[in-house]
């Protein structure tokens, strides 16, 4: 069985599903219902009436405990109330009923944040590192970067974003962009330099590089570009 659904046998998650198997068991589901109160939700959210589409979510969910968007949805409002630890339940449904379709990543990120607002780190930890073992796509470990270097963990969060290059497409800038970031936070000017002339070479027309490179005291021109080194050629530094 796979790491990431291991996650799902925890003591404290599998619980929580038991929770809401048991609270939901013997009641009908109205997926049709469901659908309806979610509609009305989203369309509260068009004119940012978020505590009305609350109220749909909440509803769309109470018909349909499967209903994964609503989940999202209350998610996503639950954490811009800075309710972290309610989002966070919700969140983790609607992982649970995606973990393989392309939802997930968007759903990782928020559950991502839900966890870091509440400083629960060694969950968070667990949560960046299976997703990253389990998919290896970029936008898992850019994520694990990012948050890595949220919590102080430089070292780990370069490691992150080295992995996130070898498994970038060859015009993908951003693990560059960030390593630049994690350089430039830690006062390490020269590799920031290098990092911003790798993605300077990817993309010579973004001028968000261009101001990065000025403010580095680098004027852009046709040699500031400095070809990406493939996975294997990478010096480590």
């Amino acid at each position: 069985m796979c790491e990431t659904r291991r996650l799902w046998r925890r003591p404290g998650v599998l619980m929580l599903a038991c929770m809401v198997m048991f609270a939901c068991w013997g009641c009908e589901r109205h997926p049709i219902a469901s659908r309806y109160e979610r509609q009305k939700g989203y369309e509260a959210l068009d004119i940012n009436d978020k505590d009305t589409a609350y109220e749909h979510f909440e509803e769309a969910v109470h018909r349909d405990p499967t209903d994964w968007k609503s989940h999202l949805e209350l998610g996503r409002i639950l954490l811009d109330r800075g309710d972290a630890l309610q989002a966070q339940l919700h969140l983790e449904q609607a992982l649970r009923m995606r973990l393989d379709f392309p939802e997930r990543l968007n759903i990782t990120d928020l559950l991502a944040e839900a966890l870091y607002q509440q400083g629960r780190q060694e969950a968070l930890y667990t949560l960046l590192r299976q997703a990253s073992h389990e998919y290896g796509k970029i936008e898992d470990y850019l994520r694990e970067g990012d948050y890595l270097s949220k919590v102080g963990d430089v070292d780990e969060a370069l490691v992150a974003y080295q992995k996130a290059a070898r498994f970038a497409k060859e015009d993908d800038a951003r693990p560059y962009d960030r390593m630049a970031n994690l350089y430039e936070s830690v006062g390490d000017t020269g590799n920031a330099i290098r990092m911003l002339r790798y993605a300077y070479y990817l993309h010579p027309e973004d001028q968000t590089l261009w101001d990065r490179l000025r403010a580095q005291g680098v004027i852009p021109g046709p040699t500031v570009g400095l070809k990406p080194p493939r996975p294997q050629e990478e010096d480590g530094s």
